[in-house]
């Protein structure tokens, strides 16, 4: 693996540690467990492209390099770079340790409690596919699910309260136009009225012959439930251009709406671009605020936003085929120039706050050392925010859930010690200073 640094004060380029593998492939996918194993660390997954997710416990200089746990749903292929859809649920069952659900390609979701040695067995499934945990979306309190199904002719997601013993019936269900089976996301509130709204995308049909370009879709969150009419919704401009294949949300400009960040891996010939879209009252802004381009794939690895450098601006990370990609925001927005490269092969990144002391940025690389492959724990190097910064106590930090997909980038970043609120399980969490609202009230 080769990390090249474009602007040094944003990562170190020495590892901090190596993380082991247990299969060839190792780094295909990573993941924020959050808090598992109750220590008031975030914890983290990885995963080979076909095998079990490692369970690696936080610490105060980023993760062990050894799991102290593994899971994997048992109704899976494990092709993850096709499903690996996992949702970090937080704490569900109130019992200080974080939650999991993983979705599976023969058709079901799994549902795992955490404890302090991480997961066991399976709790519960529901039928399905893909997850995403996407806030509160009636204001009852509890946070919902949305999951992702499959039919003969197209797709559809469902919504529930979420549940770690059995989901019940789903309280909203939309089903895709001909050929479009869409992949659910969590966006936070796009349009700023106290209610988490659902997104889903579709990068491109499963079936090739039909005529399909990607869209992304943003369902309004309500008193009543999820509004049935998309709030918002657009498409690529042309077939197999990948449109949708990542969405993401926060507050870039800091008006108080999060604002929406969706992918498209094949722009042009020779590269992809992430589009963001304002948030308003309306919904999002019909044409996008701010184009990221770069090589081809850009935003297969998902994309992401959090402030990473603790200047109180969400910035911008995501990946093409050359490796993770790193946009700084400010007051101006995103530039169109690319601020750093973490240079690996098509992988995944996650980066994750620890205590009060340093981020992280954790790549995985699954071609490298011959296909053994391997993830990397990356030091931010900017100092925390003063004292605006991290809380001492070493609060359980960051945003869990976050969208999760075939290659995921999550960006957590300096957190404010002014700006908490508890979650509905009773653990406290944090919510980053530029805000990055990924569900919840």
């Amino acid at each position: 693996m080769r990390y090249l640094s474009l602007v040094s004060d944003l990562v170190d380029e020495a590892p901090v540690v190596l993380l082991e593998g247990p299969e060839n492939g190792f780094g295909w996918n990573v993941l924020d467990a959050g808090d598992v194993d109750g220590d008031g660390l975030h914890d983290l997954l990885a995963a080979a492209e076909f095998g079990n997710y490692g369970l690696y416990a936080g610490t105060v200089d980023g993760f062990a390099a050894a799991p102290f746990g593994t899971v994997g749903n048992d109704d899976t292929a494990w092709d993850v770079d096709t499903v690996g859809h996992a949702a970090a649920l937080g704490d569900v069952d109130g019992d200080g340790h974080a939650d999991l659900a993983l979705g599976g390609t023969l058709g079901s979701v799994a549902f795992y409690a955490g404890s302090a040695q991480g997961y066991g067995d399976a709790v519960s499934r529901v039928d399905g596919y893909g997850v995403a945990l996407i806030g509160d979306v009636d204001g009852d309190g509890l946070d919902d699910v949305a999951v992702e199904s499959w039919g003969r002719e197209s797709g559809s997601v469902s919504a529930y309260p979420v549940a770690l013993d059995g989901l019940g019936d789903p309280t909203f269900t939309w089903v895709g136009e001909a050929a479009e089976w869409p992949v659910p996301a969590a966006v936070g509130d796009v349009n700023g009225d106290g209610y988490a709204d659902l997104g889903t995308g579709g990068a491109a049909p499963r079936d090739a012959a039909a005529d399909g370009v990607g869209t992304a879709r943003v369902f309004a969150g309500a008193a009543a439930g999820i509004v049935a009419d998309p709030l918002w919704s657009a498409s690529g401009d042309r077939v197999g251009c990948g449109y949708g294949q990542s969405i993401t949300s926060g507050d870039v400009d800091q008006d108080g709406f999060s604002d929406l960040a969706v992918s498209e891996y094949y722009t042009t010939a020779d590269g992809g671009a992430v589009f963001v879209y304002r948030g308003g009252p309306e919904g999002p802004t019909a044409e996008a605020a701010w184009t990221m381009s770069a090589g081809q794939g850009l935003g297969m690895v998902d994309v992401s936003l959090g402030d990473l450098d603790g200047d109180g601006w969400l910035d911008l990370a995501s990946g093409d085929k050359t490796g993770v990609l790193l946009w700084t925001g400010g007051d101006g927005g995103f530039p169109q120039e690319v601020t750093q490269e973490v240079a690996t092969s098509f992988v995944p990144a996650v980066v994750a706050m620890q205590g009060a002391s340093a981020a992280f940025l954790v790549v995985g690389d699954s071609d490298a050392a011959g296909g053994v492959g391997e993830v990397a724990v990356l030091r931010s190097t900017a100092a925390p925010p003063g004292d605006d910064g991290p809380p001492a106590d070493g609060c359980a930090c960051g945003t869990t859930p976050v969208p999760e997909a075939w290659g995921t980038v999550v960006l957590l970043g300096w957190l404010s010690s002014r700006r908490r609120r508890p979650m509905q399980s009773g653990v406290a969490r944090c919510i980053p200073r530029g805000r990055v609202d990924h569900g919840g009230r």
